[in-house]
């Protein structure tokens, strides 16, 4: 245990304050690391903008494979009801396509930085609200209806 003591003294000759190596070095720590209750607030910070991020690219995605320029949000669910419907292909082997939420910050993160070989393919569009489809006119043949995109 070392009690050196550094002294420091003003202008006038005045001790201005004793500190001993343990303080000093004390002190240092506390302003190298983190409070782990502030390291902690930084790693869910952290994971939830990985987690919107991989959401976003996700949606891009999704949006590109429906032949859109625009963000479609991915039905997730339906997804996982119908897992043929849709292919994600670049995920690593044995990885299953799942909502953001539920994959850890390292797979967050190497989806981020894979992004270039990721892709959607729809097999099997799912129906979608009437607000994504835009207006159709029905048309009655025969025994028909046929539904043709104005």
């Amino acid at each position: 245990m070392c009690f050196l003591i550094h002294r420091t003294y003003t202008s006038n000759g005045d001790i201005y304050k004793g500190v001993t190596e343990e303080e000093r070095a004390a002190e240092q720590q506390k302003t190298k690391t983190v409070p782990p209750v502030n390291r902690l607030t930084v790693d869910i910070v952290e994971l939830e903008a990985l987690r919107k991020s991989v959401e976003d690219f996700f949606c891009f995605c999704y949006g590109k494979a429906l032949g859109k320029s625009t963000v479609v949000p991915v039905p997730y669910e339906k997804i996982q009801r119908d897992q043929s419907a849709v292919v994600v292909q670049g995920l690593p082997e044995g990885l299953a396509f799942k909502h953001p939420a539920n994959y850890d910050v390292s797979t967050l993160k190497w989806i981020l930085e894979n992004k270039s070989g990721i892709s959607f393919i729809i097999k099997r569009p799912f129906l979608e609200p009437k607000k994504h489809l835009g207006k159709f006119l029905l048309t009655q043949t025969k025994q028909k209806q046929i539904r043709i995109l104005v």
